[in-house]
């Protein structure tokens, strides 16, 4: 699965240079590639998810708030696993 966000503007202002703390500016776009898969198995389901599996570095938001101005940084490959019984 492949999900696209378009670049986006941090602050009601529209400001498109960056601030010195991050705070303002553009967010640019970013692009996201994720795996999913699930199997059956009688009355158990099995199923695996790699999230962003090209590990790319994004940001989505520019806080002026807690944890501090900057930017909120993407977080990176993950993988889950589950497995679901129906009894």
């Amino acid at each position: 699965l492949y999900s696209y966000t378009s670049e986006s503007f941090a602050d009601p202002l529209n400001t498109v240079t960056p601030s010195a703390n991050g705070a303002v500016g553009l967010v640019p776009s970013y692009g996201i590639l994720d795996l999913n898969a699930s199997y059956r198995f009688g009355k158990m389901v099995v199923r695996v998810s790699l999230n962003n599996l090209l590990d790319k570095q994004y940001f989505t938001k520019r806080p002026t708030f807690y944890p501090g101005p900057g930017i909120w940084s993407s977080d990176g490959r993950g993988f889950v696993a589950s497995v679901a019984l129906k009894l």
